[in-house]
């Protein structure tokens, strides 16, 4: 009988363990997640040509799932960075998983890593025909975050193209001006604000914002050279 080369019996074994990790009780999942990110790892090609992906997902999401509801933010994103594989996102059947993990990231302080979750969630969901106007909303709030102005208007742009959920309508009108405004762009960031103005029960917040941008800009104006 012809042996087994050396790598396949290895990738066959390490198959085998995740299986049986994966069967066995809740307390084995970061074994089987382990597993199978190493497999992914070690064996690219075999990976794309097996059912792994869809196996470490099946697994992957649910302890996900488990973690953002005990609130188990740092641990989240450490086992993110740690085992995730962009062969995986084949195999993503639920983008919330996705933005649970952005979450994380964000809830640690590391809106940078987030923005990378999130774009992939984005990106599975246009490969899938589907979209998410919330997610979409959540990408361009990070890009405000750590300053990216521009990616985040034409997340925007992207955004009312989808059609802006009534619950974000104000929110993201707020969005914008900060965006705007964060760009250089004072007269849009005003005319934004004034549009706020406009909707139920923000007036008063609008008025303030754009007071307080006049005074900025006042400000700035009195310490120029004369």
């Amino acid at each position: 009988q012809a042996s087994i080369p050396r790598d396949d019996a290895a990738a066959e074994a390490l198959y085998l363990l995740a299986q049986i990790d994966e069967s066995l009780l809740v307390v084995s999942r970061d074994d089987a997640i382990a597993d199978l990110a190493q497999f992914m790892n070690r064996y690219p090609e075999k990976s794309r040509g097996s059912d792994v992906p869809e196996r470490f997902w099946k697994v992957y999401s649910r302890h996900v799932s488990d973690m953002a509801e005990a609130e188990r933010w740092f641990d989240l994103a450490a086992l993110h960075e740690s085992v995730w594989n962009r062969t995986v996102r084949r195999a993503v059947n639920d983008a919330n998983v996705l933005t649970e993990v952005a979450r994380a990231y964000d809830k640690v302080g590391l809106p940078e890593r987030a923005i990378v979750v999130l774009r992939d969630a984005v990106s599975v969901l246009v490969a899938k025909g589907q979209d998410d106007p919330v997610l979409v909303y959540e990408l361009a709030r990070l890009y405000a975050e750590v300053g990216r102005w521009r990616d985040g208007l034409d997340s925007l742009t992207y955004l009312d193209r989808l059609g802006v959920p009534e619950t974000h309508v104000s929110d993201a009108a707020f969005l914008k001006a900060r965006l705007l405004a964060g760009s250089g762009d004072r007269k849009g960031a005003a005319q934004a604000l004034r549009g706020v103005a406009q909707l139920p029960g923000m007036r008063e917040v609008a008025t303030l914002e754009l007071a307080m941008m006049d005074a900025e800009v006042g400000s700035c104006d009195r310490a120029g050279p004369a």
